[in-house]
């Protein structure tokens, strides 16, 4: 609903509830300023940050000591007719506890060409907190950043850490296999497999695996842990779905 129509919608409302606000960003808890679109990689970036975010939860959380953060990156088509995409950045606090809050959005024809161009206010900013903390001014004290991990779909992860698509060979996740193509799919049909570490992703054990290098390899992270395969869209919207349509036929 545009931002007029609540503003008309409002000023009748208040006729009834004269304690609605009368104007719609301030029912809608818009912040006052925004971070400005910057054009960037073929399409527009608008960084909103951590800061605000972190700001607000430690006033609330004056004796919180150790900060976790969760990321989280999808993209998303706008329209049928359209090409435009929509990639969001949203951020959540598990300790203490919040909603989920936008980070960081990018709009474009495509989506992100340049995966360092696409998370470099985030991952600068995730340095800068996790070597050097959040200063509580509840407190008074320093507060640490810990990052949980970056939850995404298979598309979506596999573009932040920069490796095969999971569609192709040597596109594994955890164990260190290659793949065969079996009845027109790529399978993973072995089980006894070394399992990949942090140390041997990072010195690019299997060169095959990668396609480059991955922003998030410059942070105090696992590249492999820190990454969680995706719940919803392999067991729920996957195997269940797939197991569904059987029982049904």
């Amino acid at each position: 609903m545009p931002t007029a129509a609540i503003n008309i919608m409002l000023n009748e409302l208040r006729h009834l509830y004269p304690h609605l606000p009368k104007d719609a960003r301030t029912l809608l808890g818009t912040p006052p300023r925004t971070s400005k679109s910057r054009t960037r990689d073929g399409g527009h970036y608008v960084h909103f940050g951590l800061k605000d975010v972190l700001d607000r939860v430690l006033r609330i959380h004056s004796q919180c000591d150790a900060v976790k953060l969760q990321i989280r990156v999808d993209g998303a088509s706008l329209f049928k007719s359209s090409r435009a995409q929509l990639w969001p950045i949203l951020g959540r606090l598990t300790n203490p506890k919040t909603a989920t809050f936008l980070v960081e959005v990018f709009s474009g024809q495509t989506k992100p060409m340049n995966v360092s161009e696409y998370l470099q206010d985030l991952v600068d900013k995730m340095l800068d907190l996790q070597l050097h903390g959040y200063f509580n001014v509840g407190s008074g004290k320093r507060c640490v950043m810990h990052f949980e991990c970056l939850v995404a779909n298979a598309p979506a992860r596999a573009f932040i850490r920069q490796m095969k698509k999971h569609s192709g060979y040597f596109s594994y996740k955890k164990c260190c296999m290659r793949d065969v193509y079996t009845f027109g799919r790529v399978t993973f049909p072995h089980s006894d497999c070394a399992r990949i570490s942090d140390d041997s992703f990072c010195s690019r054990l299997q060169e095959e695996h990668h396609i480059g290098v991955s922003p998030f390899e410059a942070l105090p992270t696992d590249m492999v842990y820190s990454f969680p395969l995706d719940y919803m869209h392999l067991i729920c919207l996957g195997v269940m779905k797939t197991l569904i349509k059987l029982w049904r036929s």
